[in-house]
């Protein structure tokens, strides 16, 4: 359980936060996205302990899905990512998430929360061999949850994709003190990470119409409330929105992109 005011990890028996006083007692569940005029951390309905007791080990999870389990054995013997990998193993999975790492993305990604790391996994496919990272949570100062608007131009086509976006504010966010650390997350972590800012992102699709967007926002909420007992999650009602424009030129043999 956490403190919805400054985000510090609270004893379940605790009444009051050690950290700033703030009261701290659990909520009910919500079923949507918390509507705060910034953002504040969520508490969750659920406790830790009954959520462990409920939940498979990563390795029972991924037991029978091969196009997953497969890049996370193999990155169990390379790299910076393997102690983090190996750890996770054994670990409780207490929610999954499909999704990507960039918005627009045709190569799907999930990501599991274990009890205390989370695992950022992409499928082995046609497009793609399948890679695997991970991050522990004590390497993790917060996740922040933001809705985004997409909106791409190919030539006089248009199209628009609504997110939720996860955003892992990590412990090397901003200025790191152990330079040599950082530069070990930085060569480990995905290319699709933030290495500057030190965050890594991942969108959740809200589907095509204003009944999936609620259908999906109903599901995501139920997880994040889950996962709130292990990690402090920040919401944002401060829509990011996107523009992109996909020039395209007849004759000359390339495309380009511009806007951002």
């Amino acid at each position: 359980m956490f403190c919805s005011n400054c985000g510090n990890e609270a004893k379940p028996s605790a009444k009051f936060c050690e950290e700033c006083g703030n009261p701290v007692q659990s909520q009910p569940k919500s079923k949507s996205k918390p509507k705060n005029e910034t953002s504040e951390f969520m508490v969750s309905s659920k406790k830790a302990d009954e959520v462990l007791s409920q939940a498979n080990t990563v390795a029972n999870e991924y037991k029978d899905k091969s196009s997953l389990r497969k890049p996370l054995k193999a990155f169990l013997n390379t790299g910076f990512a393997k102690e983090r990998i190996e750890e996770s193993w054994s670990q409780k999975a207490i929610a999954r998430f499909d999704g990507s790492a960039k918005e627009s993305s045709i190569l799907p990604r999930e990501i599991c929360f274990a009890q205390d790391s989370v695992l950022f996994i992409t499928e082995n496919n046609l497009l793609a061999r399948g890679t695997a990272t991970a991050l522990r949570r004590s390497e993790i100062q917060y996740i922040e949850v933001s809705p985004l608007q997409s909106n791409l131009t190919f030539g006089l086509a248009q199209r628009s994709d609504s997110y939720w976006k996860l955003t892992f504010v990590t412990k090397w966010a901003g200025p790191a003190e152990d330079k040599k650390e950082k530069g070990l997350f930085m060569a480990y972590a995905d290319s699709t990470w933030n290495f500057k800012e030190g965050e890594v992102s991942f969108y959740l699709p809200l589907g095509n119409s204003s009944y999936q967007a609620e259908k999906y926002e109903e599901m995501y909420s139920e997880k994040l409330d889950t996962v709130a007992a292990f990690y402090p999650i920040k919401f944002s009602n401060l829509e990011i929105v996107q523009n992109r424009s996909i020039g395209f030129f007849i004759g000359t043999g390339f495309w380009r992109e511009i806007g951002g």
